[in-house]
């Protein structure tokens, strides 16, 4: 029978609908790519590895939940406890691979819109520092206590680390990863000869990681709190839900950028739906131009022509503009990389 505490039950609900929600937002993400007629990339593959995990992780979090997660350690049987004891390495490594793998998409995601040499030096800088945040944490987390299972089934030799030191520098870590990720493209945006909607439009879907940062520092301010407890099982439903709300949104933040082809193919649907009719075909002519548009746009096996974000944008110098050869639909919103006249060769295109 189930044991929910009230941040327990909590806990069980928001995981449940926000494991819905992101899986959603995966999907659109795959339409989106249907629609505009690419193959996934390895962008695609690290967010679908970071929700793999998220998935692996709610279950462990759910199995926590039913049987008492964030009720105090003497209402729980010794089982219940060994259950949220084993939850605490668990949740560590699924978290730290969601986490890291969030962010890979999203640098992997610049390198195919940002076509400049200085930028994509920095997001392989970024990306090196990732896989070695998560490489060296997983090791931390694997050696938190000797024997491994030290915490669940104790041994008299055994030990634990004040695994509060693991936390705070994970938290710590991924708030600079965060904050220069969201940071990363913005000199590079704002440098760009777009018009000001463009550049406000994109600066605002890069910049909704911020949401990232300020979970992290609630977690921070929670974990201050509650540290001094010696009852680790009595704040783990709040500190789990904190650190998935982390996940949930960095996996929405990473899909936001790839759903264009969905707003411009089904955007358009709707606002010729809502034009009013003209001539003789009255509004089943209207209706039918929609779908006939939907048709050419959406599932006619070309490729689909957008707006694009590219160089002959981009002339701070005086002169003509290079002309860019026009690149395939990438289905992140351009139709091809934004790259910089500096490197620019007339002849070779873009260096």
């Amino acid at each position: 029978m189930a044991n929910f505490s009230s941040s327990g039950l909590n806990f069980f609900i928001f995981v449940i609908v926000f494991t819905i929600i992101c899986g959603i937002f995966i999907l659109l993400r795959v339409w989106a790519a249907r629609l505009s007629h690419r193959s996934l990339y390895l962008d695609d593959a690290f967010i679908l590895f970071a929700y793999a995990n998220c998935i692996a992780l709610g279950g462990v979090g759910l199995w926590a939940a039913v049987n008492g997660l964030g009720k105090s350690g003497a209402e729980l049987s010794p089982e219940e406890v060994v259950i949220n004891a084993k939850l605490i390495l668990t949740s560590d490594l699924c978290w730290l691979l969601a986490s890291v793998f969030v962010k890979m998409s999203i640098l992997w995601l610049y390198k195919r819109i940002f076509a400049i040499r200085q930028f994509e030096r920095w997001c392989w800088v970024l990306i090196v520092i990732n896989g070695c945040y998560g490489i060296s944490f997983i090791t931390v987390y694997l050696t938190n206590c000797t024997p491994v299972d030290q915490l669940w089934n104790p041994s008299p030799d055994g030990h634990c680390r004040d695994m509060q030191i693991s936390d705070f520098s994970t938290v710590a870590v991924n708030l600079l990863l965060d904050l220069a990720i969201i940071l990363l493209p913005m000199p590079t945006l704002w440098g760009l000869k777009l018009p000001l909607r463009k550049k406000v439009v994109v600066t605002i879907m890069f910049s909704f990681g911020l949401a990232t940062i300020a979970i992290m520092i609630w977690r921070i301010t929670e974990t201050v709190q509650t540290r001094a407890d010696p009852d680790f099982t009595l704040h783990l439903g709040l500190i789990g839900l904190i650190s998935f709300f982390e996940l949930w949104i960095g996996i929405i933040v990473a899909c936001i950028p790839t759903l264009a082809p969905l707003f411009r193919v089904y955007g358009q649907v709707f606002a010729n739906k809502l034009k009013p009719a003209s001539g003789s075909h009255g509004s089943s002519g209207s209706a039918s131009y929609a779908l006939t548009n939907l048709r050419q746009n959406g599932f006619s096996g070309k490729k689909v022509n957008y707006d694009r974000i590219d160089e002959s944008q981009d002339c701070a110098r005086g002169g003509p503009t290079p002309r860019v050869p026009r690149a395939p639909w990438d289905g992140n919103g351009f139709e091809t990389k934004i790259v910089s006249t500096s490197h620019y060769h007339p002849k070779q295109g873009p260096i």
